[in-house]
């Protein structure tokens, strides 16, 4: 299988996500108003996220924000459509080039 083009549209850069963002799509998750911010990174990116299993699997990374606690979590949708969160220790970050 290979990496499809990163997306136009559907993510959230430089700024946190709200419920209008979610419901439109735009967004995967909203921490409701009490986001310290978005994290500081290249979005829209490819990555690999590591399930439960140790499993890895190939994603694009749509959204980054810092919880109140200082945990970083990361909106994902995977390759075949599904949307999805994680922290980000979860994922292996590859940059918007399309990797091999």
């Amino acid at each position: 299988m290979t990496w499809p083009e990163l997306p136009a549209s559907g993510f959230i850069e430089g700024r946190v996500a709200t419920k209008a963002d979610v419901e439109s799509g735009q967004a995967i998750f909203s921490m409701d108003g009490q986001s310290l911010g978005p994290v500081e990174m290249e979005i829209p990116q490819y990555a690999m996220w590591r399930d439960d299993q140790g499993n890895e699997h190939r994603v694009i990374v749509v959204q980054a924000e810092e919880a109140p606690n200082g945990m970083q979590f990361v909106g994902f949708k995977t390759l075949d459509g599904q949307d999805m969160a994680a922290t980000l220790p979860e994922l292996r970050l590859l940059g918007s080039s399309k990797p091999d």
